[in-house]
C-alpha cells in the first residue's frame, strides 16, 4: 500500500476456463484447490507402490479400472499444480470433465458432483500414492491419522441418539459423514443458528412414534444427532432447493443466510463436549433463482495468507475485505454496507457489499478445524 491507499497486486490465483455450463466444476475445484491437505493424496506413487500395483494386476479389467481411476487423480494433481505454480492466467478442465464423464453443455449440482469426484478420487488414492505416512489429521480427530483416504479429510462421526419417552431407555446408532446439510431455518438467520437446529432434539410420535423394542410397541421419543469426531475439513450445505409438492417441481430457498467466519461445533466425548473452532476457508454460491440453472462463483482463501479471492470462472478478483457476506463473532454487520470507499487500485478489486440479511446465493461452505489449518499451512510452507 502507499501513501495514497493505492496498492499493487502482485500475483493473482489462476482461473479456469467456463466449457459451455461448467461454472460448478470450477467453482468445485478453486475451493478444492485451495485446501492445502489435499494435495499430498495426489502425490505420485512410489516405485515400491507401483510395482506392488503390477504384481496385483492379475486381472486385465482390474488393471484398466486402476488406470482410469488413476487417471482421475493424474488430472487433479496437474490442475492443482497448475493452479499454485503456473503463469497462465487460466487454465481449463476439459480433459478432467472427459474423464469423469462429465457433458460440458449440461450443468450440474455441484453437491452432487463433489461426491462423485470424491468417491473416484478416493477409489484412486488406494491405488495411486496417499500413503499413511504422509497423511494429516485433526489434533480432535486422533483416529483419523490412520486412515490415508482422501475422504478422512471430511469424515467425521456421530450418533443419532434416541431416548424412548415410557421406558427412558436410550439408544445410539453410529454413522460417518462426509457432508452436512443443515436447514435454513428464517431469512437473516446465520450458519450457527442454522447448525444448531441442525442439531436440535426431534419430538418422534404419531405416525412417526418410535418402535421401543423394550416396551414392545410404538412410544413417544426423543431423538438427538450427537457429533462424536470431528472431521479436520467441515463441509457445509445448505438446503438451499425443496420441493414443491403443488407445482411438483424443485425450486430454490430464497432466504438470506448470514456467513460467520468463526463456527463453532459442539463434539461429545467421553470427557464429555468440548467445542472444536472452525475456521471459515471457501463459499460456493448459485446466482439465479431457478433450482435448475444459474451460475456458480466460488469466493475462497489462501490458506497460508489468508488473503481471499473470488473465482468466477475466468475472472479472478481480490476480496480485500474477505468472503462478501462473512463476519467474525462480536462484528457489527448492520455496517457492513457503510464501509469507506477506498481507491480504485491498477488492478481489478472488489469491495466488500455484504448485507445484514445475509446471502441469498450461498449454497455450500467450507470450515476447517483452526488448529488443522494453522498445521497443515506450516507444513506447506516448510516445503
Amino acid at each position: 500500500y502507499g501513501d495514497c491507499g493505492d496498492y499493487l497486486l502482485l500475483a493473482s490465483p489462476t482461473g479456469i476456463a467456463n466449457l459451455g455450463a461448467t461454472c460448478y466444476l470450477n467453482g468445485q475445484l478453486q475451493v478444492l484447490g485451495r485446501n492445502l491437505a489435499l494435495l499430498p493424496h495426489l502425490s505420485p506413487p512410489s516405485p515400491q507402490r507401483r510395482h506392488r500395483r503390477r504384481c496385483d494386476d492379475d486381472c486385465a479389467s482390474l488393471a484398466s479400472s486402476r488406470k482410469s481411476m488413476g487417471r482421475v487423480v493424474g488430472l487433479m494433481r496437474d490442475i492443482f499444480h497448475r493452479m499454485h505454480h503456473g503463469a497462465a492466467s487460466a487454465l481449463d478442465a476439459e480433459e478432467l470433465a472427459n474423464t469423469l464423464g462429465l457433458a460440458a453443455e449440461e450443468q450440474q449440482d455441484p453437491v452432487e458432483f463433489a461426491r462423485l469426484l470424491f468417491d473416484r478420487m478416493d477409489a484412486a488414492s488406494a491405488t495411486v500414492g496417499g500413503d499413511g505416512a504422509n497423511s494429516l489429521s485433526s489434533p480432535s480427530s486422533p483416529s483419523s491419522s490412520s486412515s490415508s483416504s482422501l475422504r478422512s479429510l471430511y469424515r467425521g462421526k456421530c450418533e443419532y441418539v434416541t431416548t424412548c419417552c415410557g421406558c427412558r431407555i436410550a439408544s445410539a446408532r453410529p454413522e460417518e459423514f462426509h457432508d452436512v446439510c443443515i436447514p435454513i431455518v428464517a431469512a437473516g438467520a446465520d450458519v450457527d443458528a442454522c447448525f444448531s437446529a441442525h442439531l436440535a432434539p426431534e419430538a418422534l410420535s404419531g405416525d412417526n412414534a418410535y418402535h421401543c423394542s423394550r416396551c414392545g410397541g410404538k412410544r413417544d421419543a426423543e431423538r438427538v444427532l450427537k457429533i462424536v469426531e470431528s472431521p479436520p475439513v467441515l463441509n457445509v450445505q445448505l438446503a438451499r432447493y425443496s420441493f414443491d409438492m403443488s407445482q411438483m417441481v424443485k425450486v430454490k430457498v430464497a432466504g438470506g443466510v448470514r456467513i460467520g467466519r468463526v463456527l463453532s461445533l459442539p463434539v461429545h466425548g467421553k470427557g464429555g463436549v468440548t467445542e472444536v473452532e472452525y475456521l471459515l476457508t471457501g463459499v460456493l454460491n448459485h446466482r439465479g433463482n431457478s433450482a435448475y440453472s444459474g451460475h456458480y462463483v466460488a469466493e475462497a482463501m489462501d490458506w497460508t495468507t489468508g488473503t481471499w479471492y473470488e473465482f468466477n470462472d475466468e475472472v479472478v478478483t481480490w476480496l480485500e475485505g474477505g468472503p462478501t457476506h462473512g463476519f467474525f463473532p462480536g462484528e457489527d454487520e448492520t455496517k457492513i454496507e457503510k464501509q469507506p470507499k477506498r481507491r480504485r487500485s491498477i488492478f481489478e478489486k472488489k469491495e466488500k457489499k455484504g448485507s445484514a440479511a445475509g446471502s441469498k446465493d450461498v449454497y455450500s461452505l467450507i470450515y476447517v478445524d483452526r488448529n488443522f489449518l494453522g498445521k497443515t499451512g506450516r507444513k506447506y510452507m516448510d516445503g
